[in-house]
């Protein structure tokens, strides 16, 4: 598949979905950090299921930095004994934190972002511990930096649906959709693709082809307060 051939099919994709979901309204206020450790709890996870986690967090730990030092199975207990790869996603966020305590002296990354997108999205891609999906998504969110969080059940729908070879690696699709997708768009198009990975009736082969549709409504739903970047998916006419 050429270059153009994998954008178009994209796009085509990409379409579909925004002719599917309706965009809700992204909360790009949390603090990078805190946006850190819920990215880490949606990484592979429901937003639901995210949410609930992070807010028992939050009624836990005084802050992060308290969560940093606290023990990993403590955490595996506030996140619940059938939270999904719960040891991993606690070893992951522990990593991080330490090192960012490590470099900065302190649980932050308020500095960080202020020292320039190019360099916040290289630090945060160092980090200890770190996932591309959780990267981008702290930098698309908490940074203001040009980003599409992709995370592997999502890459393997786009694999089904025909925009990626199998065996394509994660951060390649990554970079690849990246790059054809304007920074204007980035927000729009990883909050459909959000709310795609999480759609367990569809797995990508019910967009293998389909050409894209041309006419969606607009308007946007509403979000509480937490850190919910989903859109919901919109209802059709009954017949």
């Amino acid at each position: 598949m050429s270059a153009t051939e994998q954008a178009n099919a994209f796009q085509t994709v990409v379409d579909q979905l925004k002719a599917t979901y309706e965009p809700a309204e992204a909360n790009t206020d949390l603090e990078p950090i805190r946006q850190l450790v819920y990215s880490f709890l949606l990484w592979d996870c429901t937003t639901n299921r995210a949410d609930n986690a992070f807010k028992r967090i939050e009624e836990t730990y005084v802050d992060m930095n308290d969560l940093r030092v606290s023990r990993a199975e403590e955490i595996m207990d506030v996140l619940g004994k059938t939270y999904p790869d719960a040891e991993e996603r606690v070893a992951r966020i522990k990593a991080s934190l330490r090192d960012i305590y490590l470099r900065e002296h302190t649980v932050s990354l308020v500095a960080v972002r202020e020292g320039g997108k190019r360099e916040a999205r290289k630090y945060v891609d160092s980090l200890d511990g770190m996932h591309p999906f959780v990267s981008a998504r702290v930098c698309l969110l908490g940074m203001d930096c040009h980003a599409v969080p992709v995370e592997e059940r999502l890459l393997n729908k786009l694999i089904k649906a025909g925009v990626f070879e199998p065996e394509t690696p994660l951060d390649k699709a990554s970079g690849t959709i990246e790059r054809h997708v304007k920074a204007s768009e980035g927000l729009e198009t990883y909050l459909v693709l959000q709310a795609y990975s999480e759609e367990t009736s569809a797995d990508g082969s019910e967009l293998a082809g389909k050409p894209a549709k041309t006419s969606r409504k607009s308007g946007s739903g509403k979000t509480s307060k937490s850190s919910r970047t989903t859109t919901r998916k919109k209802k059709t006419a009954k017949s």
